[in-house]
């Protein structure tokens, strides 16, 4: 987990501890799906909201952070649009742009 701190150390990103990973537990976990109707896909991370975070359990270090910071996103942004599924979509787009410049940012492809 060290490691993985030492990622958010950079001023513009160390809110992913002061605010998110502080007051939530972070779990290590295998084989986190997801379902939906009969298909299943595997899930890098899962924002519990209060009960916490959980990331896969194989994952290194700049993958662990990045997943972190994609699940700490999601406490902060918002979607817009007419539908909960609309806003969803718009909150995934907004996060994944989001954690993505973080990765440019520390050199993770």
């Amino acid at each position: 987990m060290e490691g993985v701190k030492a990622l958010f150390c950079d001023t513009d990103y160390s809110w992913v501890i002061c605010e998110c990973l502080s007051k939530k537990l972070v779990y290590s976990a295998d084989n986190l799906r997801a379902e939906q109707g009969d298909k299943s896909f595997p899930l890098n991370g899962v924002n519990q909201g209060d009960k916490g975070i959980s990331v896969n359990s194989a994952r290194t270090d700049a993958e662990a952070g990045s997943t972190l910071m994609h699940e700490c996103l999601h406490d902060r942004t918002e979607g817009e649009g007419d539908t909960p599924s609309d806003k969803y979509i718009d909150e995934e787009a907004k996060v994944r742009v989001a954690e993505e410049r973080w990765r440019i940012k520390w050199g993770y492809q």
